[in-house]
């Protein structure tokens, strides 16, 4: 963006775009390795996450950001992983996953103007996981 931009230019212009989020995967992995070496604690945890998610999503909406395109994070348990995937592995995601259904909700009707779509790519990955060869993927 140009350096000579108004603040209310470049907020206008951030109202007009469509931010596109795909984050937390890498986050559910770390919190799984803290999980199952150590006892867990508020900084590592999914609702941390979830709040974290949230604070980013309201600074992006003050700085003039309206439009969300939302992609949930997928399956921990993929074929690389299922040797090691357990219930923890199973549940991280779902509950993260869960969680920003009425995150998402909150922040729109508490913050005029924002409008969100959340794509399900965790039903996705959990299929092709399940049966990578039925879609012609192999390891």
């Amino acid at each position: 963006m140009e350096a000579n931009r108004s603040r209310q230019e470049l907020s206008k212009m951030l109202s007009n775009s469509l931010f596109l989020i795909s984050v937390g995967a890498s986050d559910l992995y770390y919190i799984y390795n803290i999980m199952t070496r150590s006892e867990p604690d508020n900084k590592t945890d999914v609702p941390h996450l979830l709040s974290s998610y949230g604070d980013n999503i309201t600074a992006l909406y003050n700085l003039g950001a309206r439009k969300f395109a939302i992609i949930n994070v997928p399956t921990l348990c993929t074929p690389v992983v299922s040797h090691t995937c357990d219930d923890l592995m199973t549940s991280l995601p779902k509950d993260f996953n869960d969680g920003i259904k009425p995150l998402m909700a909150s922040l729109a009707s508490n913050l005029d103007g924002l409008r969100y779509s959340i794509a399900d790519f965790y039903a996705f990955s959990d299929v092709v996981s399940a049966n990578p060869s039925a879609y012609e993927l192999y390891l």
